[in-house]
């Protein structure tokens, strides 16, 4: 055989000769136009799946558009639900049973004293924890009075009494105290023990339920006669009209993103033919694809196979594609498929996981976030942890798939978070997530939403002892049973917004807001995204603070301020044109102009954050679209 290298018939010796392009050359070139090829390929996909993106976005805020109206319609079991547990909060049969039942939890642990029989009177709290002020009486018949006629009564509950005291409430009760401390003007009654409690039906807060009750119930007759469609007040139109204004300028946003990408997708569409044709032609003259560049003077010289090189390595650099390696993957990945539905599931909500934080709640992932990934997907690396970061609202998370945890259970995500609060100090929180591919049957095989948030939360301990918050993602559609929120999002997703389960303990001492089920349905048009960013922003913004037994100068939070509807650390306060309340806090986005307002319970001063009637992850109350109920009393707010 005889090799010519010089491209003509007259340079050989023999007679019969036969033409070979499969050059070192030459091969580069193709390995060139394949990955071309390869690159337009990807960022067609990519544009399109943007189209999407922002077409599913438009199309799920017209939705939201269209549903305001002047009048909304009242879920009627929820208002029953609501009578049924008002009437409970003013029948002191049922009230003083359960102080008893706690009252014998408390002294088991403690020494049995001689207890005198007396008469309490709770009004306001001070301020101090467990503390209000006082009026006594030896007896039933007798005027409420001071303790001495020209000072102050204080009563102290300590800690371990504390759950039996509630303000503005009449108490019989019969318990030893001690001699009074004396503080100021002022005397400090406290019980050393308490043998009985009960409530006293003429106590102003069971007045107060019981006229909650009966405005309720006369709402509710009202209602039932006109199909339960309720006017909206002139409140909540106005909050219509902070929704409207905020939809309509995501709407412009989501608009221009969409026309950008569309010119992109038109422009790279068209070049796929070409360089299908130019790979197709190259391969039919049996050139091989060979990555190694050819450092020969031949493809130095020729300005033809240097236009090449030189265009590659642009485009490389002008999509960002420094390792082409990740590409290779990409096509092997593609190559080899997912046929495993609970593991694909299990990635799919990685990937949305992903897609939140990035593109909703705008944090950065570390450099090589997509090599972990790939190396995981193609079974090189179980467990990966990506590092994402927002300086702009200074928080940091450690998102892990597949790891560990101390007592060696093994969720399927976690995410680590570290907060710089305003004054400089650092809050870690850590959420507990784990995909379950169930369908509707099995789901209630395994006693619904409620058996499986019970089995992850307290029996395989993901809450590490409730130190962790934990919530599940599944597919199921109307997975929740006894819907507890008027919120559309109720009926698929559970926020732990309000005890619901009969495993839970009593609801001011349950983990309000700390388990969940969430529907993560890709069959749900764009509204998944939705599930999974209301399940993030409440951790992010309200998971991760301390909310029990607020007293602070501000309802404010420790950490920076974000807005949940677009991720924006661009947020206002603007409370002193909202609201003469000293406490409460009005912020707003300047880049939406979605509204949050933060704010505490009146009966258990927990901190509330009220983000609108779509964002709110709290539970409204059944006939208001701006009024919710605290998680941790359950109170109207």
């Amino acid at each position: 055989m005889e090799i010519c290298t010089k491209g003509s018939r007259k340079h050989l010796t023999s007679r019969a000769s036969e033409p070979s392009y499969n050059v070192p050359e030459n091969q580069y070139v193709l390995y060139v136009v394949s990955s071309t090829l390869s690159i337009v390929k990807q960022l067609v996909k990519v544009a399109e799946s943007k189209k999407s993106r922002f077409s599913g976005a438009i199309e799920k805020l017209n939705e939201r558009l269209d549903s305001l109206k002047d009048y909304r319609i009242i879920n009627r079991d929820l208002v029953v639900k609501d009578l049924e547990r008002l009437k409970k909060r003013f029948d002191t049969e049922v009230i003083n049973a359960e102080l008893s039942e706690q009252l014998a939890k408390i002294n088991v642990n403690l020494s049995r004293s001689y207890s005198e029989k007396g008469y309490l009177r709770l009004e306001k709290a001070t301020g101090s924890e467990n503390e209000w002020w006082a009026k006594i009486k030896p007896s039933q018949n007798d005027d409420w009075q001071q303790f001495e006629p020209d000072g102050y009564t204080i009563f102290s509950s300590r800690d371990h009494y504390a759950s039996l005291f509630k303000s503005y409430s009449d108490y019989e009760i019969e318990a030893k105290i001690p001699l009074p401390l004396r503080r100021g003007k002022a005397v400090v009654l406290y019980p050393e023990y308490i043998s009985r409690i009960c409530v006293l039906p003429e106590s102003r807060s069971i007045q107060r339920e019981q006229e909650n009750f009966t405005k309720l119930r006369d709402k509710g007759i009202a209602l039932s006669k006109k199909d339960w469609q309720a006017k909206l007040t002139t409140d909540e139109l106005a909050e219509q009209e902070k929704e409207r204004a905020t939809i309509n300028k995501r709407l412009g946003y989501f608009a221009t993103e969409h026309e950008k990408v569309g010119i992109v997708h038109k422009a790279l569409e068209p070049k796929l033919k070409p360089f299908q044709q130019i790979e197709k032609e190259w391969r039919q003259c049996k050139v091989k694809s060979k990555s190694t560049f050819p450092n020969s003077m031949t493809f130095v010289q020729n300005p033809a196979y240097q236009a090449v090189h030189s265009g590659f390595k642009k485009l490389k650099e002008q999509i960002g594609l420094a390792d082409e390696d990740i590409l290779l993957s990409l096509e092997k990945i593609e190559a080899i498929g997912l046929v495993n539905m609970p593991l694909l599931y299990e990635r799919w909500c990685l990937l949305q996981i992903i897609k939140v934080l990035t593109q909703a709640f705008r944090y950065q992932p570390e450099d090589n976030w997509k090599r972990k990934l790939i190396a995981n997907i193609q079974g090189n690396e179980e467990q990966i942890s990506i590092q994402f970061f927002n300086p702009s609202v200074s928080r940091a998370i450690t998102l892990q798939y597949e790891p560990f945890l101390a007592n060696g259970k093994r969720p399927d995500f976690v995410l680590d978070v570290e907060a710089i609060t305003k004054s400089g100090n650092q809050i870690s929180k850590r959420l507990v997530v784990d995909a379950k591919y169930y369908s509707a049957a099995y789901l209630k095989q395994r006693g619904g939403i409620g058996g499986v948030i019970h089995e992850l939360y307290n029996g395989k301990d993901y809450s590490e002892c409730q130190e962790n918050s934990v919530f599940v993602l599944h597919p199921v559609l109307d997975a929740v049973e006894k819907v507890v929120s008027p919120q559309e999002w109720a009926k698929d997703s559970y926020l732990g917004e309000l005890s619901m389960f009969d495993w839970e303990p009593a609801h001011h001492q349950r983990q309000a807001t700390n388990y969940g089920a969430v529907c993560a349905n890709p069959m749900k048009s764009q509204r998944y995204l939705d599930e999974i960013q209301r399940m993030l922003g409440m951790f992010l913004q309200y998971g991760i603070e301390d909310n029990t037994s607020f007293r602070g100068a501000s309802d404010d939070t420790h950490a920076v301020n974000f807005c949940v509807s677009c991720g924006s650390e661009k947020v206002v306060d603007v409370t002193k044109s909202m609201s003469s309340n000293n406490q409460k806090r009005w912020y707003r986005c300047n880049e939406c102009t979605h509204f949050t307002v933060y704010t505490h319970c009146g009966t258990c001063n927990t901190r509330l954050i009220k983000n609108g009637e779509y964002w709110t992850y709290l539970s409204l109350m059944p006939m208001s679209s701006i009024n919710i109920k605290c998680p941790n009393c359950e109170s109207p707010v």
